[in-house]
């Protein structure tokens, strides 16, 4: 089976948190090997059409979708597998709408309190400013205390969609509140939520704050959440989009009993994320621990738990994963900061709970493949859900594969799981088949829905010459030639001006227009040498030439180069000749001192197979010109990048 691990496209300075998914991609691809699939690696970019393309050219039966940010943010990590869904092809792990629910984090929270799972209160100071939403501010920073077991004294969840649907509304009012939570009496309300409704709707304002500091108006209504809290309480500021502890560090986890403080905290985190992209939540100093689930047979599997152990830190450190943790190598945090599948007897019925809940996340969210639940747990022993992670970490080192191993799986295991799931949650789009308004359901592309979609359908190999705006050539297999006896020369002969018209003659691929073009180069190249900048690489096979390169350097460019044409004489085409024409050039022109190498060809059906031919020498697809060539006939260009 063709896999393509779908992974974020990574610049060479990116931050660690961002690189390491590169180390996903690499140890995830070794597994699927041992699996016995192939394995393509396609970085993923914010240019939704080259990806688009790239992939319906490489065609694979299964993507594993490994992307963790675009364009360098978690704003727009559903955005990878929306496109896999809009074009049909199959892939691992969580849906778009539990991805894109899931990575923002006050939502998360919203759909929390709905399924009334606690979670920790929360406070959005841009929503307090009138800042572009229609929503009552009453809904901010409510919170739902866990009291009992799920399966014992919290409303169900089929209640609470009820209820939901019946409101057709968010937030939640008082009377949404009751409905949903009729042990609040008992509890005496929820945290975080006394005077809050009052204080945010009052808080109401178009003015934005100072540069430097936020208005009297939001400090305000801070002063009353905290009162609601209690003045000895915590909150810790936290980007609302970005996952990896990207934001969380000493300074974020601030005391409510100094609002500057918590102002400034805002401040940094407006200056980095912006207005919509930070909130307040109220910090819980107790446990970290993390369950991770991976789907089985028999649905979902809940992994050993973990908790995090925060070794020596002292009365004046936060007992958080911050960034430091995480990533700073050596740091003390980092070496402090321990993993720990031990649990003392006394915590059997916390751990049960903690599953019950990870469970009721799981099926509420619609996750699928594998995730993790984040807990914190305060010190009167009550768990509170911090973050829902779909497409949590696969590195080896990462906490859910350290969990796997904790239940006997290896990645081995872990992968096999999330392809049979994959395919199981996501049959093949037989509406790309059958819906005739579909824009894909053309003739000409009906017979590639079939075969993404695992129909037997029989495709010629391609034997094909390649040129400048190259179309494909059918032709009929031949035996091969001794690879010993071809060899290579990057320079022109008189005689060789005849001898390469008739090779791209005898083609019968090329127009009078073409040939003549491809004459001209040659002759140019003979005459005037490097001052042309035109250069070719020719392939001998017992004295006689059998194929061709052009290419030159692009001029006002450091190191880039353009591949012009190459063309296989008909009578040795399909023996590889071609590829390792290309390998030729390539290392000629990186001896030259070129650094990247472009090709470009036709967006048409029949252009396939020379699009399939450079993705398979390495080349990545990098754009696209909507209609240069004519309506509907696009240009794609492709580049590879030599170290």
């Amino acid at each position: 089976m063709r896999v393509v691990i779908l992974h974020s496209a990574i610049p060479s300075k990116a931050p660690p948190d961002e690189q390491d998914v590169l180390v996903q991609a690499g140890f995830l691809g070794e597994a699927l090997r041992r699996l016995g699939h192939d394995v393509i690696f396609l970085p993923f970019s914010s240019h939704l059409e080259a990806r688009r393309w790239a992939l319906w050219d490489l065609r694979p039966d299964l993507v594993f979708n490994l992307v963790e940010t675009v364009a360098g943010t978690g704003r727009l990590i559903h955005v990878a597998p929306g496109l896999l869904d809009v074009e049909g092809f199959p892939y691992t792990g969580c849906s778009t709408e539990a991805v894109f629910v899931t990575s923002h984090k006050v939502l998360t929270k919203k759909w929390l309190v709905a399924c009334g799972l606690p979670t920790p209160a929360w406070f959005e100071p841009n929503k307090t400013l009138g800042l572009g939403n229609d929503f009552d501010h009453g809904d901010l920073g409510k919170a739902v205390p866990f009291v009992s077991t799920p399966d014992s004294g919290n409303t169900s969840l089929e209640a609470s969609l009820r209820t939901c649907k019946t409101k057709h509304r968010m937030p939640f009012s008082s009377e949404d509140q009751a409905a949903l939570y009729p042990y609040k009496a008992e509890t005496g309300g929820f945290p975080g939520s006394a005077g809050l409704q009052h204080a945010l709707c009052a808080g109401e304002t178009s003015q934005l704050p100072e540069e430097n500091a936020f208005s009297d108006t939001i400090l305000g209504s801070l002063q009353d959440w905290m009162r609601s809290l209690g003045t000895k309480s915590f909150a810790i500021v936290k980007p609302l989009w970005e996952d990896a502890s990207v934001g969380i560090d000493q300074e974020a986890v601030v005391s409510l009993e100094d609002p500057k403080t918590l102002d400034r905290a805002m401040t940094r985190a407006r200056h980095r994320f912006g207005w919509n992209g930070f909130f307040v939540e109220h910090f819980i100093d107790g446990r970290e621990i993390n369950l991770s689930l991976l789907s089985s047979p028999d649905g979902v599997q809940v992994l050993p738990p973990a908790e995090m152990c925060f070794v020596g830190f002292g009365s004046k450190r936060h007992r958080i994963v911050d960034y430091e943790a995480k990533w700073a190598a050596g740091s003390f945090a980092e070496r402090n900061t321990v993993r720990s599948f031990s649990f003392a007897e006394e915590d059997a019925p916390l751990l049960d709970r903690l599953c019950g809940l990870a469970q009721r996340c799981w099926h509420f969210f619609g996750l699928r493949g594998y995730a993790r639940i984040d807990f914190r747990v305060d010190r009167q022993g009550r768990p509170w859900i911090l973050e829902i992670n779909a497409n949590p970490c696969l590195a080896p080192d990462a906490g859910f594969m350290a969990a796997a191993h904790q239940a006997g799986l290896n990645v081995d295991d872990v992968v096999q799981r999330l392809i049979e799931d994959a395919f199981k949650a996501r049959p093949f789009p037989r509406t790309l088949l059958e819906n005739k308004k579909s824009r894909y359901f053309s003739r000409k592309l009906r017979p590639l829905v079939r075969h993404l979609c695992g129909q037997d359908v029989h495709v010629p190999k391609a034997k094909f010459v390649l040129g400048h705006g190259s179309r494909p050539v059918f032709s009929p297999s031949r035996t091969g030639i001794d690879e010993a006896g071809l060899s290579f020369r990057n320079h022109l002969v008189p005689s060789d001006l005849e001898t390469l018209d008739r090779i791209t003659a005898e083609t019968g691929f090329f127009n009078e227009e073409e040939i003549s073009v491809a004459r001209d180069l040659a002759r140019q190249s003979l005459i005037t040498g490097p001052e042309s900048g035109y250069f070719f690489v020719l392939a001998e096979h017992a004295g006689r030439v059998v194929g061709y390169t052009c290419y030159g350097p692009i001029l006002g460019t450091a190191g880039r180069y353009d591949l012009y044409w190459i063309v296989v004489d008909p009578a040795f085409q399909g023996q590889g000749i071609g590829r390792k024409l290309l390998q030729e050039t390539e290392s000629v022109i990186g001896r030259a001192g070129g650094q990247r190498v472009y090709v470009e060809t036709s967006s048409r059906d029949t252009y396939e197979p020379t699009r399939r031919f450079y993705v398979r020498a390495g080349y990545a697809f990098v754009a696209l010109l909507p209609d240069f060539y004519g309506p509907e006939d696009h240009k794609i260009i492709y580049a590879k990048e030599f170290s």
